[in-house]
This record gives structure tokens, sequence and C-alpha cells, in this order.
């Protein structure tokens, strides 16, 4: 894939403000920060591997553009896949990252922004939430139960896996409702209804009457 491209797509999953964590390689935290525009890791020559970058998913519960999935495991090309054949056989944009160790992550750009913050109780909020990840991809043996919730972090893009020191990268993006040139989502993606988007997010809060 084209660097240029590759750069614009990173923007784009990281619009909006998160804590990235910076590991020393003997595992020491180096910094906490929050930013709100990552710099490629690729592009700070993190190649030679001296840092593990994470990042906090939803550092903003009240602000979700993005939904971040981890597999893996055997299967887990396979599975993050076939939930990318679903989503854009359903016209929903998403990126799929090969973790470079027998993982990948999958990165779900939302034609709506979601605000996560309905409840006091954390957890009814997280109820709420990993139900719509099974409504929109399915619940596969290779996703990894306990990262896929509200409170949860992952290896940034661009960062190079301890275990296979090669750089986390992106292996297919599908994203026809980006603007190249501003790093931004097209105002049709959001403007259109996506009837499978609403009808995930419908039946996520569904469950809720029975509580």
């Amino acid at each position: 894939m084209d660097f240029d491209v590759l750069r614009k797509i990173y923007r784009l999953l990281y619009q909006q403000p998160t804590i990235r964590t910076v590991v020393g390689t003997d595992g020491s935290v180096v910094s906490h920060t929050i930013v709100s525009n990552l710099i490629c890791g690729l592009e700070q020559g993190n190649s030679e591997g001296c840092y593990n970058f994470y990042i906090e998913k939803y550092h903003d519960i009240g602000n979700i553009r993005c939904i971040i999935l981890d597999f893996d495991g055997v299967n887990a090309k396979s599975d993050v896949m076939e939930a990318s054949t679903l989503l854009e056989f359903n016209k929903i944009m998403h990126v799929v990252v090969d973790s470079t160790n027998k993982g990948y992550h999958l990165y779900i750009i939302l034609p709506e922004i979601l605000n996560m913050m309905l409840f006091k109780d954390k957890n009814l909020n997280n109820k709420v939430f990993t139900n719509l990840v099974i409504n929109l991809v399915g619940d596969y043996e290779s996703l990894d139960k306990a990262n896929y919730g509200l409170f949860s972090r992952i290896r940034q893009i661009g960062s190079v896996h301890p275990k296979s020191n090669k750089v986390v990268s992106i292996i297919y993006a599908y994203t026809p409702f980006m603007d190249f040139d501003t790093f931004r989502v097209k105002a049709d993606y959001y403007n259109s209804t996506n009837d499978y988007f609403n009808r995930a997010l419908h039946n996520s809060v569904k469950f809720l009457s029975y509580i």
C-alpha cells in the first residue's frame, strides 16, 4: 500500500483524542500522553523496535468514532477476514491490521458517532457496547473477549511487536467514504442511513428490558 495513503488512513483512525502509553523494551512504562493526532510510528523510525506504543481504545466514551477489536489464535486471520467481508457488504468502513504475531486487529469506522455514557454504571455501558460488537461482526473464538470492551488498550499501528520484531501494519482497508485530502470521513458516510448498523445498535440495547 502506498505510504502516503497509509499515513492518511492512520490519521483517520486516530481522529479522536486518546491516551498513548509508551512501554520500554524492559516492560517499564516510559510515559503516558494524550494526543489528538498521532504521528505514525513508521514515520518516527520506530522500526528499530525501541518502544511498544499502546493506545487506550476509548479515551472518550462519549465520542466513539472507531471500534477496535483484537483477534488472536490459529483462526484469527480467517475470522477477521470473514468479519471484514460482512462489514464491506454492509458498507461499513474498516481497516484490517496484522499484529505480526498470529493476531489481527480490526478497526471499524462507525457511520455514526456513538455516546456510550448511557448509565452511571460503567459495567452496564460495557454490556451494551460488547453486545454491539457481537451484533456487528458476530462472535468468534479468536475474538479476544478480555480485550474488546470499553476499557482496554491495544498496540498502536506502527509499533514493533517484541516477539516478531516486525512492524504492526495495515494489510487491508475498505474506506470508500474517506476524504484523502482532509484526512476526514466524508459527510455522506454520516448523513446517509446505514440500516445494518442501526439494527445492530438497536439490538445491543434490547436486552436491557430483561435486566
